[in-house]
Order: C-alpha cells, then sequence, then structure tokens
C-alpha cells in the first residue's frame, strides 16, 4: 500500500483554505491547516468535525519568510515529507489605481504574491528530492481579466499567474506539478467581510466616489449572485481532483461566471472595453 499523502494548506481559517483542507482530508490525506492565527480554527475544527475527518491546524504566516521555512522543515520532519501544497491564503484591497497608496500595493503583494513564493522555495526542495509534488496556486478569475477597482489585487493575482506557469516549466521534469485554480467570484468571508478599500477612492471630493460606490454594488449583487453558481465547496472540489490527478492542468476555471467573463473579454474584446469603461466613468459635473 502507498504511504498516506501529506499536503499543507494555507489560508485554511476560512473560505476556500478551508473547504480544501477538508475536501483533501475526506480523500484520505493527512493535511496541515495553515493559518496565521490557530485561535481562529473553531470553524475550520467544525466542518472537519461534520465532514467526519481530521486536520491539523499549523500557525504560519505566509509573508515571514524566515518563519515559513521552519514551519514547512518541521512538518516535514513529522510527517516525513509533503506531497501536496495549497497555496490559498490571500486578502483584498479594492481601489482606483490613482487612489491606492503605495503601502496598500505591498500589503497586497506580501501576502498574494510573495507569500504565495515564500512557500514555494519552502517545500521544492523536498518535493524535487522525492521526484514528487503538487503544487497548487489559487489565482483568481483576476488573474487573467483585469476588472476596474481592483488593480492591486488583479496585479498580485497576474503575478502569481506568470511565476505559477514559469515554475512549473522549471519542474515538471522533476515530477513536481504546479497549477492555477482559477475560480470567479466565490462568497467567501474575504469577499464578506476582510474586503478593504482604499480611502482615498471614496472620498466624496475625489473624482472616483460616485464610481466607486456603483462598483462596490455591482460587486456586491455579484457576490449574493455567485452563491447560486460557485461556492467555496466547489472550489475545493477542484483542487482535491488537481491535487489526485496523475498529470494535473495548468489552468483550472471554476465557476460560470468565471467562464463567461473569458469568453466575452476574447470574443468581443472591444465591446468588453468599453463597457468596464463605463462602469468606471466619473461622476458627470
Amino acid at each position: 500500500m502507498s504511504p498516506r499523502r501529506v499536503a499543507l494548506v494555507t489560508g485554511a481559517s476560512s473560505g476556500i483554505g478551508l473547504r480544501a483542507a477538508v475536501a483533501l482530508a475526506r480523500d484520505g490525506v493527512r493535511v496541515f491547516a495553515g493559518m496565521r492565527d490557530v485561535s481562529r480554527a473553531a470553524d475550520l475544527i467544525d466542518a472537519a468535525t461534520q465532514a467526519k475527518v481530521t486536520v491539523e491546524p499549523v500557525a504560519i504566516d505566509v509573508r515571514d519568510e524566515a518563519a515559513v521555512r521552519e514551519v514547512v522543515a518541521r512538518l516535514e520532519r513529522d510527517a516525513g515529507r509533503l506531497d501536496v501544497v495549497v497555496n490559498s491564503a490571500g486578502v483584498l484591497w479594492s481601489g482606483f489605481a490613482e487612489d491606492t497608496s503605495a503601502d496598500e500595493l505591498r500589503e497586497q503583494f506580501e501576502t498574494n504574491f510573495f507569500g504565495v513564493a515564500n512557500v514555494c522555495r519552502a517545500v521544492i526542495p523536498g518535493m524535487r528530492s522525492r521526484w514528487y509534488g503538487r503544487i497548487l496556486n489559487v489565482s483568481s478569475l483576476g488573474g487573467r481579466v483585469a476588472s476596474p477597482m481592483f488593480s492591486g489585487y488583479d496585479a498580485s493575482k497576474f503575478a502569481v499567474e506568470g511565476y505559477s506557469e514559469a515554475l512549473r516549466h522549471e519542474l515538471r521534469a522533476a515530477g513536481v506539478f504546479v497549477s492555477l485554480i482559477e475560480p470567479g467570484m466565490v462568497p467567501t468571508r474575504m469577499v464578506r467581510h476582510a474586503w478593504r478599500r482604499s480611502d482615498a477612492s471614496a472620498d466624496p471630493q475625489g473624482p472616483n466616489a460616485a464610481a466607486t460606490a456603483r462598483l462596490e454594488r455591482l460587486f456586491q449583487v455579484g457576490a449574493g449572485w455567485s452563491h447560486q453558481t460557485t461556492s467555496a465547496d466547489a472550489v475545493a472540489r477542484v483542487i482535491a481532483r488537481a491535487a489526485s490527478a496523475r498529470t494535473p492542468r495548468l489552468r483550472y476555471v471554476v465557476g460560470l461566471d468565471a467562464y463567461a467573463t473569458l469568453w466575452m473579454s476574447r470574443a468581443a474584446p472591444q465591446a468588453w472595453e468599453l463597457w468596464n469603461a463605463w462602469l468606471a466613468r466619473p461622476e458627470t459635473r
């Protein structure tokens, strides 16, 4: 019998990361569920208990490279190896590009891009030495098609896309496959509660206040509609399938809205551009 596979899932306190940890555990994988603060593991433990599986919460701050290396080394000592890594930790900032500060951009990239790179660098040597590994980076539709008001978030996901594609080329010959999970809008806690906005974009005296309010209303409507189309569980099922595939694909698009947006942006690029420009239009004075 082959040994039980071992996985590390980051961002596992809620949303896609939580559901992915449970889905992998259902498949018989030993799951280390990473999160910055393990005191926030209650929802994860409840979900695992309901699914009659076990997950092991682990404190990990993906922004801290030294800490990531230490945690990965400890898990590899304890479990013998890491076969699967799911990079799901992320933060969501919104704001028009001209209103987004350098510090806000850096915070977005520290988690969404550099956090992914920190984890990848830590786990690659062990996977390469065993000639086996699955690295699944949770990107977004926003990593393929950018939207107004999300320049920082989309830029961080575009960076993850390019990094992951190059990394796949570098590691495939060593038996390590890198894949991108690209969901559309998923109604997670990050969308409902942890979404942060550049204050300057909502400044009533600024040029983008009306467009910000308009786009936020549309975004929230989309988040409500996505309950009917793409759940965190649906994304987690795709992650579990990719983790067990003999030859995982580079990209896994998840959600009707994601497929529709990709189709529209390719089939009618000028119409798509005009639509987004209309949404982002300034208030008429």
